[in-house]
Order: C-alpha cells, then structure tokens, then sequence
C-alpha cells in the first residue's frame, strides 16, 4: 500500500478498516450460494468450518476426515459486476458534532465497500466530488482498492468552491456501463441532486447511503445559535431556547429528511442512513448480504 498521499495515522486507520471488513466478510459469507454444479460461475475461495445454515452439498468428506471437523468448500460467485462508488466530499461534509466529522465517516463508508467488492470479486470504480473531480475507473484487485482508500482519505487542500455531488452523477452519466450497482455516499445536503439521481436510477441499480450528524436530525435547546452556510459561505442567527422553538426547527429537520426518503423511494432508490459516532460496518454488510449483493 503506497504511503506517499497520507500520514502514518491515516495508514494505521485503513489498515484497520481492511482487518475488520475481513473478518467480518469471513465470517458472515456462508450459505450465501445454493447450487455449485459445474458452470454454474462459482470459485473455490477456502475450507471453513461447517456452521448451522451452510448447504450440505458444500461438505469436503475428505477434508473432514482428515482434520476430524466438519468442513464446507467456500466459494466466491463470478458475477463481473462492476459497482461504482459516488462519494460526497462536499464542504457541508467538513461538520461534526461527535468525535467523528461526516467525512471522515464517508471515507470510511467507501473504504469498507469498496473492500467489500474486492472480496466479490466485482470492479469497483470512484467518483469522488471534492476540489476537483477525481475518477477512477473500474478495476479489480486488493491494489486498485487501496487507491481508492487512498483518494479517499488524502487531504483535500482545495479553496471552499467545490465540485458538486450532482455534477459528480452527471460525470458518471456519460460513463455508465451496462446497469451498474451504483452507490452514492454523502449527507445530500445538495438539493440539486435529486434530478440526476431520478434519471440514474433508471439506468442503473442505485442505492443511497445518507451520513447526517446527529444534530441535523435533532436539535437540543441550545439557545441562540449563530450558524454558517458551509457551501455558500452565508451566515445566519437560529434561536432554539424554548420547547416551543426546539419541537418547530426538529419538525422542520424531519420533514426535510422525510421528504427526501420519500424521494428516493420514488425513485426506487434503496435508502440506507448511517451516523457518525454509531456501530456500521455490521449492519452493512448485513444489509448486503440480506440483498444477496455479496
């Protein structure tokens, strides 16, 4: 893994993030393929042992025998898919109200994912929407998935005008191959970005992973808060003091978030939220393998 890009912190913390998703693809890959007659796309992945659920067919006897446990062939499902990340790295991202900002949490949404594609064997491609469009094409292999960590987790020195998550979808518009799984990370703080999802979806299988901070979905009352546009670079003044004020801004921040869903469901596109600060990488993979993607 090359270092040049990022700090030793940095390294340590993809390192990390590669040993987890390892272990937790390991060990939740299992009874997942349910024929394995010959040229049916499978590939011997490992031996492992037998575990409630697993299909008989896959018992290795003579591994079995061998090793006095019960053993079951593992395989991997050669599909040739190619899925594309679409990561936010807006300014609106830059915000955190717990010991993790957004960013940092969606970089580590689309290190996880694009590890999870690795182990499919699927191509994994990036868009990343930051100071400037950074592509990568679909590839396979451990090493191209350690660029996409990498661009994911460099600096980004850029002035505060960036590239938008809607011209993000609109660069992957021109490129898209045959029905892709397409996953988009990223606050969707862009309002604009609701067009091109519709006419993406209709190309593509399209799934949104939404990363908000827990005080934009709620907020306490913190009295008066004195509050800065991020992408626009505006200032305003919110006063939350009372209940009476607090339940109005929550309500606001509910239909808002409401909306959206709703949105998305309208368009057919599968929506799955995430919090910085909350346990995710379980749930989704979990959420992968409940829809047979891996």
């Amino acid at each position: 893994m090359s270092t040049r890009r990022i700090s030793p912190d940095v390294l340590q913390k993809m390192r990390l993030i590669e040993i987890q998703t390892r272990k937790l693809l390991s060990s939740t890959q299992v009874g997942n393929y349910t024929t394995a007659n010959k040229g049916s796309g499978l590939e011997f992945d490992q031996l492992r042992e037998y575990q409630e659920g697993d299909d008989v067919r896959f018992i290795d006897w003579s591994g079995s025998a061998r090793t006095q446990r019960l053993l079951v062939r593992q395989y991997f499902e050669e599909r040739n898919r190619t899925i594309l990340l679409v990561v936010d790295n807006s300014p609106s991202t830059k915000y955190g109200s717990t010991y993790m900002l957004k960013s940092e949490l969606i970089a580590q949404l689309g290190s996880v994912l694009a590890l999870v594609a690795n182990y499919g064997k699927d191509a994994v491609g990036l868009i990343h929407c930051r100071g400037t469009l950074h592509h990568l094409p679909p590839a396979r292999g451990i090493g191209h998935v350690h660029r996409i960590m990498e661009e994911l987790f460099a600096p980004d020195d850029a002035p505060a005008t960036t590239t938008s998550l809607k011209q993000g979808i609109e660069h992957l518009m021109l490129r898209c191959v045959k029905r892709p799984l397409i996953i988009v990370i990223s606050d969707f703080i862009d309002t604009d970005v609701a067009d091109v999802l519709g006419v993406i979806a209709n190309r593509a299988e399209v799934i949104a992973i939404r990363c908000l901070d827990p005080l934009e979905r709620q907020l306490p009352a913190l009295g008066m808060l004195h509050l800065k546009d991020s992408e626009q670079g505006t200032s305003t003044t919110l006063k939350v003091a009372s209940q009476k004020e607090q339940d109005r801004v929550n309500s606001l921040l509910k239909e808002r978030n409401d909306q959206q869903e709703l949105l998305l469901k309208s368009y057919g596109v599968e929506l799955i939220d995430v919090t910085p600060g909350t346990s995710y990488l379980g749930p989704l993979i979990a959420f992968f393998r409940k829809r047979r993607l891996y």
